[in-house]
């Protein structure tokens, strides 16, 4: 299964940073920052009822997004910052039907911000579960400690993506230069996208995992998972199974592969390299005569790697 995203709010964005100017602690912004139903919205920290929302949208410029969970009934938002600011700079929010809107500063045609860096601070009751989540950033990092979701999407141009003990049916995360990193995750369809931020994921329970890369790094260690598909230009990939998947697909240009599978795994292989070098400690054996170069005595799982000048190295991963 292959996922592409093509996020129209990734593409402002980054247009939109070439505005931004930033030094140590102080961040000027001078950009233009529309959003629909301005009107509606509130200025300031706020909470609601958490049986009364089912999808938070957030959208932040610059600073951090910190979420986690409460013992609370409501869902509770704030920000913080360290520079007196105008009510028009600090966070608006909206609740329209059961969904909370929560925006950076107020919608103008010339978002004028020289100060330090907002962050904004979420805190979820740990028994509410909602349909969605998602956040978009631009110059922005966020940190989520735990979080229950039906689809958790988090779009990024230049923050890290930082995400423990999360709980979901489906997780997109996009992000351009930033840096990802995940630990505890339980969801049925994991998919990531970056250009050149670094990747690393631990403790991974899905029934798919898709990563897409150009030049970060992949790095993905006690893997439960039964499909995983990852493609990288120049990435080092390494992928470490704690059970054995039903199928692994690797498209690498020049990065080294290096597969830990659990030593009882059983499996065929296709390996369509130009240069790239094989090694490996199981019991392989060569195939001349059907669509599969190598295979264990009983195959059951498939792996299908392609790569111009990396090498490949599977070992044990138990």
């Amino acid at each position: 299964m292959k996922y592409k995203f093509y996020s129209m709010f990734s593409i402002m964005v980054l247009l939109l940073s070439l505005l931004f100017l930033i030094s140590c602690d102080d961040v000027t912004i001078n950009t233009q920052y529309f959003y629909n139903d301005a009107e509606a919205y509130k200025v300031g920290d706020g909470a609601v009822d958490a049986s009364l929302i089912k999808h938070i949208d957030i959208d932040w410029i610059v600073g951090n997004v910190f979420v986690d969970v409460s013992d609370s009934n409501e869902i509770k938002f704030f920000e913080s910052y360290s520079s007196d600011i105008t009510d028009d700079l600090r966070m608006h929010y909206n609740i329209s039907g059961n969904t909370l809107y929560i925006k950076f500063a107020k919608s103008t045609k010339s978002l004028l911000f020289n100060g330090s860096k907002k962050n904004l601070y979420i805190h979820v009751p740990k028994d509410a579960v909602l349909d969605s989540y998602e956040c978009n950033m631009v110059s922005s990092s966020t940190t989520i400690k735990a979080l229950n979701a039906d689809t958790i999407h988090i779009d990024s141009v230049s923050g890290t993506i930082d995400c423990y003990n999360l709980n979901s049916k489906y997780i997109i995360f996009d992000s351009t230069s930033g840096n990802i990193y995940s630990k505890n995750i339980t969801t049925n369809e994991f998919a990531i996208e970056s250009t050149s931020g670094k990747i690393t994921i631990e403790n991974i329970k899905s029934n798919s995992l898709n990563i897409d890369t150009t030049s970060g790094n992949i790095l993905c260690t006690s893997l439960e998972i039964q499909e995983v598909e990852t493609e990288s230009s120049s990435s080092s990939i390494i992928l470490r199974f704690k059970t054995s998947p039903s199928e692994i697909e690797v498209d690498s240009i020049s990065g080294n592969i290096f597969l830990y599978l659990p030593r009882e795994m059983e499996f065929m292989m296709n390996y369509d390299t130009v240069s790239g070098n094989l090694s490996h400690s199981f019991a392989l054996s060569k195939n001349d005569s059907n669509s599969f170069d190598y295979s264990t005595q009983n195959p059951t799982s498939i792996l299908d790697i392609k790569s111009i000048s990396g090498n490949l190295d599977i070992d044990f991963s138990n």
